[in-house]
């Protein structure tokens, strides 16, 4: 039996949220600044949340054939990571570090996931299904906002720190 595109979608997007979870943990794990930590470890629970909504629609889809709205209201809900944004942290990554290329890393794991959401929302059929996956796709591109955001201001730094600047 061919396993369903929703199914397959749930799972792509279940190991997307795991590696970015694991990621996240990791980079926070080898920071030393408190503030960075802590912007590390927010975003590696907001795919902690994410993780949890996917597998709950992955297995109630297997058992009752159809996406539960609950899991989908309840996910509407939650509150999205606001001190990504947070001046004292972004002054506190180097430029040119390794928190800067995770920043870069984590760019290209949000962009994964809208792609992913967004294309799965264009062909889903279930009104439920449509909605969550745009909903999802909104919220990883918030995250993908802020952390360009951070990367254009840590791309400054580098400019400015090495007389880039053409005026």
């Amino acid at each position: 039996m061919d396993e369903s595109k929703t199914l397959i979608t749930l799972k792509q997007g279940i190991i997307l949220e795991k590696k970015g979870m694991e990621f996240f943990r990791k980079v926070a794990s080898q920071v030393e600044d408190p503030k960075v930590k802590e912007f590390f470890n927010e975003m590696a629970e907001e795919e902690v949340v994410h993780y949890g909504f996917l597998t709950d629609l992955y297995n109630g889809f297997k058992s009752k054939g159809y996406f539960d709205s609950e899991i989908t209201e309840k996910a509407k809900g939650m509150e999205v990571v606001d001190s990504v944004m947070d001046k004292e942290m972004i002054n506190k990554i180097e430029a040119a570090s390794f928190e800067s290329a995770a920043i870069d890393a984590a760019i290209e794991f949000e962009k994964r996931a809208i792609e992913l959401y967004s294309n799965r929302a264009k062909e889903a059929d279930d009104a439920n299904e449509k909605h969550f996956y745009e909903f999802l796709a909104d919220w990883e591109t918030n995250h993908l906002n802020d952390l360009e955001e951070i990367g254009k201001q840590l791309k400054e730094k580098i400019w400015h720190d090495n007389k880039f600047w053409a005026f």
